[in-house]
């Protein structure tokens, strides 16, 4: 069996081989990307329920305007890790069953408020901009710009998370 010594080794070494520099922040931002594979099946059965599945997305939304990629999935491994940790933390802290429980449910109820606003700070912004949007692609097409060049100009012209979806 591979011990975590040997594991953590292969990270820093792929990721000195890709051209990060090996470090903590990098070493997270894989973890993000690529979760821990062995927590897949309760991260997709927990991100079946759909309140799950809404504070989720909007913490990946969260990770995603401040540039770190994720997905649901991925972020899910994450956050039951963080979550195990934070619960053996806690049950050494205070040697007891009730704060190995309560300090992790504090942070899930926080984790639900971040994703709860910012999942309505981004559907405002949308809101707000859909008729520039509508305007900048009226007058795109009556130029007769084709569908790519129209896209192109609505993300320099919006701003916020509708700018964001055109440019992609």
């Amino acid at each position: 069996a591979e011990t975590v010594g040997m594991t953590m080794r292969k990270r820093w070494a792929a990721l000195a081989a890709q051209g990060d520099r090996p470090s903590v922040w990098a070493l997270a931002l894989w973890r993000m990307r690529n979760g821990f594979s062995w927590l897949h099946r309760p991260a997709a059965f927990l991100l079946a329920w759909d309140r799950v599945a809404r504070v989720v997305d909007g913490l990946v939304l969260a990770f995603e305007s401040r540039g770190v990629v994720t997905s649901a999935e991925q972020l899910m491994t994450v956050l039951l890790m963080a979550l195990a940790v934070l619960s053996g933390i806690s049950l050494l802290a205070t040697g007891s069953t009730v704060g190995a429980v309560a300090v992790p449910a504090c942070a899930v109820a926080v984790a639900m408020v971040v994703a709860s606003t910012q999942l309505d700070k981004r559907q405002e912004a949308v809101c707000e901009a859909v008729p520039l949007a509508l305007e900048s692609m009226s007058a795109c097409f009556g130029s007769g710009f084709t569908l790519v060049q129209t896209f192109g100009q609505v993300a320099s012209d919006v701003r916020g998370p509708l700018g964001e979806t055109f440019d992609r």
